[in-house]
């Protein structure tokens, strides 16, 4: 039985570019288009890292597989909003690391969950393993309200709060 090393490191600038060099999950790739309507998704994610907080790197036997974190909002309402954010390498959908990046997820989720009343972000309905997970994690998705992205391509809200309401 092989057996897989998985970590979490904070990250920064240097991961995106290995994680770009190593290359992302085609899906990953489309939805960043989708999302930013900018073409080159080095750039689109050094935007969510600089201007996210605890920006995270997950590795594989030291290889990075997937970058994440949450850039803080503000709402009309002064509510205190996250946008959560994943992109990753093929690595991150191993079998036998399942187990481990969901409760890596989880775990960042429910501290995230503790310092914003809400956390909320679009996803492409067409990255259906980004959908699943989603779910999983215990996201509430709108596919009744889908918006138009910058290059007019169909988004889905999502959003979770502590208590299951927004």
């Amino acid at each position: 039985m092989l057996t897989y090393r998985v970590e979490t490191l904070p990250a920064g600038a240097p991961d995106v570019k290995t994680l770009v060099g190593r290359g992302l999950r085609e899906a990953d790739r489309r939805e960043l288009l989708r999302l930013s309507g900018l073409p080159f998704e080095r750039d689109t994610i050094l935007q969510s890292v600089f201007s996210s907080r605890d920006v995270t790197g997950i590795f594989v036997d030291d290889e990075i597989a997937a970058l994440y974190g949450v850039a803080p909002l503000q709402e009309e309402k002064s509510r205190c909003v996250g946008m959560p954010w994943l992109v990753a390498h093929d690595d991150f959908e191993r079998k036998e690391t399942a187990v481990p990046m969901m409760r890596i997820s989880r775990r960042g989720i429910e501290k995230w969950l503790g310092e914003f009343d809400l956390l909320m972000n679009l996803v492409d309905p067409e990255h259906l393993k980004a959908v699943a997970y989603l779910k999983r994690l215990g996201f509430t998705l709108e596919f009744d309200a889908p918006v138009a992205g910058p290059l007019g391509d169909r988004l889905i809200p999502f959003w979770r709060t502590r208590h299951g309401w927004r």
